[in-house]
């Protein structure tokens, strides 16, 4: 298994930042196709009942076609020499951005992301909420730290649970898990199912191994919040990666999330492959 085409989110509005050269890394890695794609929300105008005269918004859609070509030109220069095949998309939508980009990622077997320094993962429409997306598009999705400038596999870290999320998660991170130098496969369960849970996991261990995948294998005994516990042991076995399913539900059109899900969608500390 491998990726053949990877999706690059470019924020219009951000300065230039490491998510180029870490898609061209990967693109690299795996002889990949990179796809960037970047969006913009026009004017909202649904809640104001002032006039709004009709010059300010075709401003406003001159403004948001400039940071797209701005945006495509700075994607093309770093592609240039490097990546192995490249590929722009941009469009003004009034849809929801994660809308936007759930329908576009179809054509990519991972989408890159990253965690904006300035704005947390439910932030406001005008950017790409994270944990929507994530619900939404089907695809792995590899969040990116702000000051990251290098996705590292020295250690990558499966958040293991016996759900349908993390056998997801698991798959999709097939191509990252036989790049890294070593794999470990965790669990946090209560004590008294500490030995069913290492049965289970040395099963993992072996399904792995038929994807060429050496891996590792912990079984955490619950002891506090399984989020704290995590964020412990990712400590002490200094990851570089953590692969987990994502847990949430629909409620009023809002993304509900588990502890687990948003702790990992707001921390900053490390890369995240996260699937649903």
């Amino acid at each position: 298994m491998t990726y053949t085409s990877l999706m690059v989110h470019v924020d219009p509005e951000a300065e230039k930042s490491a998510i180029l050269d870490i898609s061209v890394d990967l693109a690299k890695l795996f002889d990949a196709k990179v796809i960037g794609v970047a969006a913009c929300q026009p004017l909202q105008l649904l809640y104001v009942d002032a006039y709004v005269p009709p010059e300010i918004i075709d401003q406003n859609q001159i403004d948001m076609e400039k940071m797209l070509k701005q945006a495509g030109a700075q994607f093309y220069a770093a592609m240039q020499g490097r990546a192995p095949r490249c590929e722009w998309r941009a469009s003004v939508t009034v849809d929801a951005l994660a809308n936007y980009f759930a329908g576009q990622s179809g054509t990519a077997d991972l989408f890159i992301t990253q965690r904006a320094s300035h704005q947390n993962a439910f932030d406001r429409p005008q950017h790409l909420n994270l944990g929507d997306f994530v619900m939404r598009s089907g695809r792995p999705v590899l969040i990116i730290p702000p000051d990251a400038s290098r996705v590292a596999l020295d250690h990558v870290v499966v958040a293991w649970k016996e759900t349908r999320e993390a056998r997801r998660a698991i798959a999709d991170a097939i191509p990252l898990l036989g790049k890294a130098r070593r794999v470990t496969i965790a669990t946090i369960v209560p004590e008294e199912e500490e030995n069913s849970a290492q049965m289970g996991l040395e099963d993992i261990v072996g399904w792995l191994k038929g994807h060429h995948v050496k891996a590792d294998s912990r079984v955490l005994a619950a002891a506090g919040r399984d989020t704290d516990m995590l964020a412990d042991f990712l400590l002490e076995q200094q990851a570089d990666l953590v692969v987990a399913g994502a847990y949430g539900h629909n409620r009023l059109r809002e993304w509900v999330f588990g502890g687990m899900t948003a702790d990992l969608l707001l921390s900053s500390g490390y890369s995240v492959l996260l699937s649903h």
